[in-house]
């Protein structure tokens, strides 16, 4: 009988260990965690501590000594995809400057004067004299154009063969004067630098010719592009595309 009540007497006891031994591992009560009369939990987080502000870091250490150098990487290998593009680059070059060797380079064209010594003709014998050459007469499309080609032709041209003495040159060019415009043969402004009181309305002057100074003696004032008619005469200057 003795060991059925101990029986009972454990079984009766035992939850009531378990509900303090629980108590005693979160601190708290179910019902202080949880409030019973509106199910919300209890704000476990404590206000009072500042946990954004960080510890300020400490002062920069020494520098230390500079290592050992590390062996030599191993050497480069050349791309000769490169390598073969530069000298197809420079190769064009020289067959540009080779093909034009006694003109200007300019955009694939080349524009030299036909000869440096001779006789000036009309506009079209100059025009006809360059397509028997494989060109036509020169036109200028640029600022950076117009003065290549002014210095060419000043370091080039020598003299006329009526031996008279003068201190500039007059020479041809492709482009034409309409609607006080000068027109490049695709049908384009070209670009223009006037000749002092230029250009003139003058009826039949839609021909165009630029005079360059020979020497330092001549107005520099007094070059430039002059509209002109046909029958003016002139050195033949012209242009030559070069392929590839």
């Amino acid at each position: 009988m003795i060991s059925i009540y101990l029986v009972i007497l454990c079984f009766v006891l035992t939850p009531r260990l378990i509900e303090a031994s629980g108590q005693h591992l979160i601190c708290k009560t179910v019902g202080e965690v949880f409030d019973a009369s509106s199910g919300q939990q209890e704000n476990l987080v404590d206000t009072n501590c500042d946990c954004t502000t960080a510890a300020q870091p400490g002062k920069r250490g020494p520098r230390g000594e500079q290592g050992l150098r590390g062996p030599p990487g191993p050497p480069s290998i050349p791309s000769y995809e490169e390598i073969n593009n530069k000298l197809r680059q420079e190769l064009e070059i020289f067959k540009k400057k080779l093909t034009c060797f006694d003109g200007v380079v300019i955009d694939d064209k080349c524009y030299r004067l036909l000869y440096r010594v001779g006789a000036r003709i009309n506009y079209v014998d100059a025009s006809n004299l360059c397509a028997f050459h494989g060109g036509s007469l020169a036109e200028v499309d640029s600022e950076e154009a117009y003065n290549s080609i002014y210095a060419y032709v000043r370091n080039t041209w020598s003299l006329d063969v009526d031996n008279k003495v003068r201190n500039f040159v007059q020479v041809w060019m492709g482009s034409t004067y309409q609607g006080n415009a000068v027109v490049l043969r695709s049908g384009q402004l070209g670009f223009t630098s006037w000749y002092p009181r230029y250009p003139r309305s003058t009826s039949g002057h839609n021909r165009m010719a630029i005079e360059v100074a020979l020497k330092p003696a001549h107005t520099s004032s007094y070059v430039g592009m002059f509209n002109i008619n046909a029958g003016h005469v002139a050195i033949p200057f012209c242009q030559f595309s070069i392929t590839e």
